[in-house]
């Protein structure tokens, strides 16, 4: 009986510490992301700049 509750504690800590582990990778992607596009913006804005 125990031993069942110690498996599923353990099954959730790691089912949750993969769930934190995907939600942070997005998280770091999102902000990868983000940066990528205000970079591009930027860069665009001083190409028209440069052009005229």
């Amino acid at each position: 009986r125990l031993l069942s509750v110690k498996n599923s504690f353990w099954l959730f800590m790691v089912l949750n510490g993969v769930g934190l582990g995907e939600r942070y990778l997005n998280a770091r992607l999102t902000i990868k992301t983000v940066e990528a596009s205000i970079l591009t913006t930027s860069g665009l804005h001083q190409m028209k700049q440069n052009i005229s």
